[in-house]
Formats: structure tokens, C-alpha cells, sequence
């Protein structure tokens, strides 16, 4: 303090304590430009020393001389309101910036300075934090339960009103059996109908395929079997054992064909022309699908001025 023109009496340890004194003012050194990093340090800056700083004398005048910068001892108490009869200020036995930490933990400034160490920093940010989760989480519950209470509400409501309506449904219930038992006689009677009415048009068609083969069937050409069937007969044999025994297979079940058996009796140079005409006229009445010649021939025994066919007609 003397090298910085300050008069004050030598104490008795001072020689001991100068070392650490040099030693603080190393750590207050670099304390300081590692404030400088982050705050604003101009030269009216003041500082203000708190906690057990109190008990070392003379320490804000080695500050100040040290840095340059004013330098008071912080009263946390100066301007706290206090009860009458609980504290006097002028009676405390310890230096007052023993209570800065105390006391600015109890009170909440803005803008004021935060004394706290950092791990109660971090309490105290999820202290409120908590606080406002609590109360957000209150909101919520209210809100949940309204939500809760009115869908209850509604949903009663809708009870209430399904009810006479299921009652009702209950009461009419046999006339689902009557709307069923009705559909199924109305798919009988629609089933029966198509079958019917694919029958009246075969039969129709058989009426008109007679009378086309009775007006224009040619006189060269005689039918001497016509038969209506479904599917087409085919003639095989099949060995059983050492004999050939005749099979008759079925095909094209699904069909409804007609037969013509009959021969052509003409002219031999004009036969194929008589035949080849009343093919034409066949396919041309519009009354088959398809018209096919199954077999085609000649009897040596009949003569060479008849030819023997057998057609195949798709209805």
C-alpha cells in the first residue's frame, strides 16, 4: 500500500504475507484480461468486492492501485429494507460482504449482478424451469380434463340418442329376415327367367335353322340326319387286353352344335360345286358360328355321282 502513496501503519505479519499478496496480484491480473475477453472494462469501470474480501484490510486500495479502476467494499445490507427490532445494521460483528452471497441468492434483481456459483446458477435455472413446467403441466390437466368432460358429455349424448334408435331396430329386426328370404326367391325367379329364356331362343333358333334348311336346301343335296346336341360325339377304339374295343369320347361340352349327315347327287364334274354352294349358303344365314366338314367322301359301291358329308355347326 506504501508503494502506492497510501499511509498506513506496518502491521505485524506483513513481511510474512507480502509473497501471497504478490501472488494475488498475479491471479487479480489475469482475472481481469480474462474479464476484459468477454466485458466491457472502460476506465470509469467500478468494482466492487464481496464475500470474505471483507476481512482482509486495505484489500479494495490494493485493487484499486493495482488496477487503476475505483474499487468500494460491496454492502449488500445498505439499501435492504429490515424489520424494526431484527438487525441493526451498526451492530453486525462481521463485515457485511459476508452476507452478499446470502442475500443475493434470496433476492431476484433483474439486471442486477448474479454473486451465485455456477452450480447453483444451474439449480436455480431448473428451478424455474420446474416451476414453469408445473405450471404448464397444470394448464394442460385443466385443458385435458375439459376436453375429457365435454367428449363424455357428447358421447352420452349420442347414446342417448342411439338407444331409441336400436330399440327400434330391434323391434323391425324380422323384416331383414323378409328382405332376405325376397332376394333369394328373386335370384331363383332370375336364374329360371335366363334359363328360360336361353331355351326360347335355342328353340327359335332350331325353328329357323329348319325352315332355312327346308326353303333353301338344293335338290342335288338330301339330309338324311339332322340332330341337335350339345357337345361333339368322337369315335375312337381303345385296346383292352388283345381286343380293339370302340369308345366314344366327348368334346366341346359347352357347345350347343348341329349334325348334318347327307349326301350330294349330281353330276360328278358338278358335285364339289353343289356342295361348295350349300356350305356357302350355311355360313352366309347368319345362323352358326362356325360351319366345319367333318368328313367328306365317295362310296365306291354308291357310284362316282354321289358324295357323302358330315358337317359340323356351331350354334
Amino acid at each position: 500500500i506504501r508503494a502506492m502513496g497510501k499511509k498506513v501503519n506496518q502491521g505485524t505479519h506483513d513481511d510474512i504475507f507480502r509473497p501471497v499478496f504478490d501472488s494475488w496480484r498475479q491471479e487479480i491480473d489475469r482475472t481481469i484480461n480474462g474479464i476484459r475477453k468477454e466485458f466491457t472494462i472502460a476506465d470509469d469501470t467500478e468494482i466492487l468486492l464481496s464475500g470474505s474480501a471483507g476481512d482482509i484490510l486495505h484489500l479494495d486500495k490494493f485493487i484499486e492501485g493495482t488496477l487503476g479502476l475505483t474499487t468500494h467494499f460491496l454492502n449488500p445490507i445498505r439499501n435492504l429494507a429490515l424489520s424494526a427490532g431484527s438487525i441493526n445494521r451498526e451492530s453486525i460483528p462481521f463485515h457485511p460482504t459476508l452476507l452478499t452471497a446470502a442475500i443475493g441468492s434470496a433476492l431476484t434483481l433483474p439486471s442486477s449482478v448474479n454473486v451465485l456459483p455456477i452450480n447453483l446458477k444451474q439449480n436455480e435455472i431448473l428451478r424455474w424451469v420446474n416451476r414453469a413446467g408445473l405450471v404448464v403441466s397444470a394448464a394442460l390437466f385443466v385443458i385435458f380434463l375439459g376436453i375429457t368432460g365435454t367428449t363424455k358429455i357428447n358421447i352420452n349424448s349420442l347414446n342417448s340418442k342411439i338407444q331409441p334408435l336400436q330399440e327400434e331396430s330391434d323391434q323391425l329386426s324380422y323384416i331383414q329376415g323378409d328382405h332376405n328370404i325376397l332376394t333369394e326367391n328373386k335370384n331363383n325367379v332370375e336364374q329360371q327367367l335366363n334359363t328360360l329364356s336361353y331355351d326360347i331362343d335355342y328353340f327359335n333358333r332350331i325353328l329357323a335353322i329348319n325352315r332355312f334348311l327346308s326353303y333353301y336346301t338344293p335338290k342335288e343335296i338330301r339330309i338324311d340326319h339332322l340332330n341337335f346336341q350339345e357337345g361333339w360325339d368322337i369315335e375312337a377304339y381303345k385296346k383292352i387286353g388283345r381286343d380293339l374295343v370302340k369308345v366314344v369320347r366327348k368334346d366341346d361340352d359347352h357347345l350347343r352344335i348341329v349334325r348334318i349327315e347327307g349326301k350330294v347327287k349330281s353330276n360328278p364334274a358338278l358335285l364339289d360345286r353343289h356342295f361348295n354352294n350349300f356350305l356357302t349358303k350355311l355360313e352366309d344365314s347368319g345362323l352358326f358360328q362356325d360351319v366345319e366338314v367333318m368328313s367328306e367322301a365317295s362310296q365306291v359301291y354308291m357310284g362316282s355321282d354321289n358324295l357323302q358329308f358330315q358337317l359340323k355347326c356351331i350354334i
